[in-house]
C-alpha cells in the first residue's frame, strides 16, 4: 500500500487521523442508493478495555474527514441492557474488526486472576 497523504488520511480516519481502536465490531449494512450506490455500513466499535462503544458510518470506505470519533464515543452498555436487544433488532450483526481498515484490533489482557482459573 502506498503512502497516504494527509489529506487522504483525514478523509479515510476524520479528525483521528488513525483507526479507530476496538476489541470486537458490530455492525450493519446501510442502503447504498442513499449513498451514491457506494458502499455503506454502521458500525460500533466496541473497546472492552477503555468501556466504550464508538459509532462511525463508514461510506465507500472511509469515515470522512469530518468525522471526529470523541463525539460519538460513550459508555459501553451493560451486557444485560435492553441496548444490545434493540442492536440486534436494528440488523447490527458481530464481524470481525480486521475486516474494516478503519478500526484496529485491540487485545483484552487476562487478570492475573482470569490467568490462574484457566490452568
Amino acid at each position: 500500500m502506498s503512502k497516504m497523504t494527509a489529506k487522504e488520511i483525514r478523509a479515510k480516519f476524520g479528525s483521528l487521523g488513525q483507526p479507530i481502536p476496538a476489541t470486537r465490531v458490530i455492525a450493519r449494512d446501510m442502503d447504498p442508493k442513499h449513498f451514491g450506490n457506494k458502499p455503506a455500513i454502521c458500525l460500533l466499535a466496541i473497546n472492552d478495555v477503555e468501556g466504550t462503544i464508538t459509532q462511525a458510518n463508514v461510506y465507500d470506505g472511509n469515515l470522512g474527514r469530518g468525522y471526529a470519533p470523541e463525539n460519538y464515543t460513550h459508555p459501553l452498555p451493560a451486557e444485560d441492557s435492553d441496548k444490545w436487544k434493540v442492536y440486534k433488532k436494528k440488523g447490527y450483526t458481530e464481524r470481525q474488526v480486521s475486516d474494516f481498515d478503519v478500526l484496529t484490533q485491540v487485545e483484552v489482557k487476562s487478570s492475573k486472576k482470569e490467568k490462574a482459573a484457566a490452568k
